[in-house]
């Protein structure tokens, strides 16, 4: 997949690189360990949903959240202006979504198939104040 907005990815990048360096470290983290992976349902249409926030819970209108399987970029979506993104076309399987500094590890389900506990939708809480350790 070719990214047309490198220059606004680069922050981005440097997270996710973080996240495969195994070196992101946030004020609820320590270095070198990762967020929990969350089970998230897809819907019907292979659509997955997420909202991302920042640390009191406000949206954070029209910022890129990539979606990252296998050290790979496989999408790029924008959240809108109450902070709303979607995914389309999505199968199971473990997945981080990214931006602003905040990773989440999903680990998304078909219909019919997530366990009991699983969301609907993904939360992305951006932390400003990662640092790499």
């Amino acid at each position: 997949m070719m990214l047309n907005r490198p220059a606004h990815l680069l922050g981005i990048i440097a997270t996710v690189v973080g996240i495969f360096s195994n070196s992101l470290a946030t004020a609820t983290q320590p270095p070198g360990v990762l967020p929990q992976a969350i089970d998230i349902t897809l819907n019907r249409n292979g659509l997955l949903t997420g909202r991302i926030v920042d640390p009191r819970g406000q949206a954070i209108a029209h910022t890129d959240v990539v979606l990252i399987a296998n050290e790979e970029i496989l999408s790029l979506v924008t959240s809108d202006a109450t902070g709303n993104f979607r995914v389309p076309n999505m199968r199971p399987g473990t997945y981080r979504l990214a931006s602003n500094n905040a990773v989440q590890i999903c680990r998304v389900w078909a219909p019919g198939t997530a366990p009991p506990a699983a969301k609907q939708s993904a939360l992305l809480v951006a932390n400003k104040e990662v640092t790499a350790g």
